[in-house]
């Protein structure tokens, strides 16, 4: 349709990649956005984890390693 990739990837991970149908309204809703061609950049989170020891013991309970349970 036209649109630019960098567009569309910010479409997608603006609407959690759930649909088509949700990623074609946000990019009809923002492609006047003076930003909607730039690069999208990925942020860089913090390596630190966020999820506290009782639902990293679960995850890793049932055979997640301890780095996919913190990343997940």
């Amino acid at each position: 349709m036209g649109f630019s990739i960098e567009g569309c990837k910010k479409a997608l991970v603006n609407t959690g990649n759930n649909s088509i149908e949700a990623a074609m309204n946000w990019v009809f809703e923002h492609q006047v956005d003076p930003d909607f061609d730039t690069p999208y950049l990925v942020s860089n989170k913090s390596s630190t984890p966020t999820a506290d020891e009782e639902s990293l013991g679960i995850l890793m309970s049932m055979g997640v390693s301890r780095s996919h349970a913190i990343h997940a």
